[in-house]
Formats: C-alpha cells, structure tokens, sequence
C-alpha cells in the first residue's frame, strides 16, 4: 500500500518551526501548525502504567432491557504526566468507559449533553435503526437529551465502539475525547475457552500532541485544520507509552484504532506470534497467525498473544512500524495458570458470494482542488456530501455488491491519501483488491476497509434489517468532516 502523507501535515500549509519540550524523557523538535516557536511536549517511553477504561453498569436493567446513562462533559485529566488536559468526554473520561452488552437483549443509552457543541452518537459497527444510528444531522443541541435505542444488539458478539458523529464537527469532538469502546457478547464466543476476565483486554490507540500546558495542540477554529497530521504521542487507553504488567500465561487482546487520521502497522518485537481471532465484525471461523496488524481508524482486529514461555522480567514491545516505533511495553510481572485454549475452530458463518448479488454499486472517493485554503474538499461519487442528496436506495434484505474506488490520479502528492471506508447499518465481507483475494486477516466481517491510492476494493454485503436513511463515508475524520460522506438509503 502507498505510504501515507497523513503521517505528515499533509493538508496544512505555512507549517512553522516548533520547539520541543520534554516531560519525563528526552525532546525532539515537532513541526507545529500553529505558530513559530510553539513547543510540542513529548513524554518518555513506558514510564507510565497502563490502565483498563472503567467498564459502565447499566443505571436500570429488567428482563429485556439494559439502560445505560452518559453525560457528555468537560473534564480535565492527565494525561500527560503533571500537566492537566481539558477534554470532552463521555462521563468526563479520555477515552469513555466501556459497555459490555449482550447480542440479543435491547439497551437502551440516555445521552446528555452538558457541552457548549450539539453532538450526534454514532455505534460504530452496530445494527441499529436510523433514529438511534447517529445521523449527522441528528442533533442532541447543549443541555438536550437522547435516548439511543439498540433494539436487540442485532449483531454477533463483537468489539464495536462509539463515538461522535455530529455535521462537521466530528474530527473535533473525537479529538477532544468523544469515543469509547462497546463489546458485545454471544452465547457462541462466551462457549469457547478463550482468555477472558482479567485477561480480555482492550487497547485504544490514539494519538495527540500536546503545548506545555497540557492544552491538545490543535485549533478547532482554523479554517485549514482538517486533523491530518499525527500526533507526537500514541495514547494506549489513554496512557501515553504505558508498561503493560501481565501474566505469563494468554491474553486476548482487543485493538481499537480510535485516532482521527493514523494507521497503524503493529507487531510484536523479536518475531513473536499473534494469533489473530475477529476483525471488526466479530470472530473469525478460524484463528489464524499473522506476523502484524494493519489498523486504519476505526478498525478493529482481536488477537490472542501467548506470553506463557517467558520468564517473569521479560518484556516485549507492540511495534508501530509505519512512524511511532514501540507503543506498549508488556513486562512479564508473574507466572500465572492458564486456562484459556484458541480452538481450531471459533465461529463459523454463512459467506455472501457475488453470486448472491441483485447489483453492483460503485463509489469513487476523490479530493477535488479548491482555489482557496484549504487546498481540497473530498467528494464521493463528484458530490460534496448532502444531506438532501441519495448516491443510492437498495430494497430491503438485497444484497449487493459495492465497488470502492480511490482516485487520486493527477492531483499531486498532497491528494495521494488512503481512505477507510466505513458503511453504516451492515457488515460486509471484502471480496478482492484490485482483483486479487483479500489477505487473510480481512476474511471475516467488516463495517470499515482501507482503499489504498489508486486502487479499488469489492465488498459484498446484505441490507437488513432496518429501513432509512444511512451513510458511508471516508473515517479519516479530517474527509469526513470536509465532505466525503454520501447517503444512501435502504427502502
């Protein structure tokens, strides 16, 4: 796949000289956006200890239902070591906390919203009716409330996450905090001997620059701010760089790419062995070892790493090989029994074929040149996203097959960007990348895929069970919040 400019300030322009400023650790010097001489904190690798994201209790439960209760609030939290950071968070919380459902029982999330900014709440993979899927025009406005109704968590036991989803605003919102993860479970995955409790872990990964003052290092006034730069900092469950004390024993492991624009390539340092057990839909029908993970955001994968052969005082590093280099330490604290098996099979499904398919739809996403800052807009299918416009209405219980098109052709190096494409209400299994089989680590369900510059990617999926307006989108947040977002409706 191309390399991604994203990695740099790709879309902004007159980028100035920055001073770097260390806590804990030794500095470097940052590019900043925002201003000559404007110092970018860094902080020293694996100083600070991970920690797990408060799971939520439902406020009310009875024999259908779970009901949960968030505020959506300003908090300040450290993040950085002695500094305090203002974010927006769901319950104040960087990232928010976790709700762990049940496939099959309907929950139900009052949402409030004590921010100066309407918001919108999207769950990300889930299967849920228009009114409570987080159009971006469905507005929760400050000091209103919103009730999130999941009917019946129509979904295979899955780690899907929630996050902000409001017109324009949403590379905003999730920078300053707006997202957390959700895990559904299922009669199927709770009856196999995976690693659970305490070692069922979820990782976050976000990344965040940071001013001497804690402040996160960007402007959400500027017009040319579209989020496409990374951030000098991996958060992991919002820890910067933890040390990650385990067992010698399994641990399945739960990797969320929650950043606005980054993608990761992860692997485990000195050649050890991930087991990768689902992707963003779920398990997969068998386990398979892969030698690293490929995240683009909003994608998920879970895995199952053995650190059961190594002495306590061991460790190993979870590498980014794309730019951050080693995001977590994992040190062998204790030997611990073990009681967890990866089965040769996990959870079989029914595969969509494109023999299935009633038609087939094309989506190309491209930047169109502006002849004002910033430079592009990001168009799908040669349309800036309306809300009043339909690129698409497919009859209810079809399915179709989708054709994602990135082209970038002739528009320079700054337009060379990959996109992961997200499609709302349904899972989707990848059938070829420019004609060739996907890699074995996208065989099971998806609700997001990276389309590499220049190049085409097949998905097929089914459309159910609800009827209404949803859309998809580029979940690079920075396009998403410049346009390339089209409706489609299922009718």
């Amino acid at each position: 796949m191309a390399p991604l400019l994203t990695r740099r300030a790709a879309l902004r322009l007159g980028v100035a000289g920055a001073a770097a400023v260390t806590f804990g650790g030794v500095g470097r010097t940052v590019a900043s956006s925002f201003g000559a001489g404007e110092a970018i904190v860094t902080v020293r690798k694996f100083e600070q200890e991970f920690a797990v994201p408060p799971e939520l209790a439902p406020s009310s439960s009875d024999a259908t239902t779970d009901t949960y209760e968030i505020i959506q609030m300003a908090n300040a939290v450290e993040l950085v070591p002695g500094l305090h950071t203002p974010v927006w968070g769901y319950n104040g919380l960087f990232p928010g906390p976790t709700i762990r459902a049940r496939s099959g029982r309907r929950v139900v999330v009052r949402h409030v919203n004590a921010l100066p900014d309407p918001v919108s709440v999207h769950l990300h993979g889930g299967v849920q009716p228009p009114e409570s899927d987080g159009y971006p025009t469905d507005l929760v406005p400050p000091a209103g409330t919103k009730e999130y109704v999941y009917p019946a968590n129509a979904h295979r036991a899955a780690t899907l996450f929630y996050h902000d989803h409001a017109m324009n605003s949403t590379g905003a919102h999730v920078y300053r905090g707006l997202s957390g993860m959700y895990v559904l479970e299922d009669d199927v995955e709770q009856a196999l001997p995976l690693p659970r409790g305490e070692y069922d872990v979820p990782l976050i990964l976000q990344d965040r620059s940071f001013r001497t003052d804690g402040t996160f290092a960007f402007d959400p006034n500027d017009p040319g701010n579209v989020f496409a730069d990374a951030g000098t900092t991996v958060l992991v469950n919002g820890v910067p760089w933890p040390r990650f004390p385990v067992a010698a024993r399994r641990y399945r492991l739960r990797l969320l790419n929650a950043s606005a624009s980054t993608i990761y390539s992860l692997r485990l340092a000195g050649g050890s062995e991930i087991v990768q057990i689902g992707t963003d839909g779920g398990l997969l029908d068998r386990a398979r070892v892969v030698d690293h993970v490929r995240l683009s955001p909003a994608e998920r994968v879970e895995v199952v790493v053995d650190f059961g052969g190594l002495a306590p005082g061991r460790t190993v590093d979870l590498v980014d090989d794309i730019g951050n280099g080693s995001v977590v330490r994992f040190e062998v604290s204790r030997r611990a029994s073990e009681d967890s098996v990866v089965p040769e099979t996990l959870a079989p499904f029914e595969r969509l074929t494109e023999a299935m398919a009633a038609t087939s739809r094309t989506f190309v996403f491209q930047p169109q040149l502006r002849p004002s800052f910033p430079p592009f807009t990001f168009l799908v299918n040669g349309q800036a996203f309306d809300p009043a416009v339909l690129a698409a209405q497919v009859p209810l219980n079809d399915v179709e097959v989708w054709r994602f098109v990135n082209r970038t052709a002739g528009l320079g190096p700054l337009a060379a960007q990959e996109h992961p494409v997200h499609v709302h209400l349904v899972n989707f299994l990848v059938l070829d990348r420019d004609g060739r089989p996907p890699a074995p680590q996208e065989s099971g369900w998806k609700d997001t895929v990276v389309v590499p510059v220049n190049s085409t990617v097949r998905v097929v999926a089914r459309f159910e069970p609800f009827t209404g307006k949803y859309v998809i989108h580029c979940h690079n947040l920075a396009h998403e919040d410049h346009a390339m977002m089209a409706n489609f409706e299922v009718v």
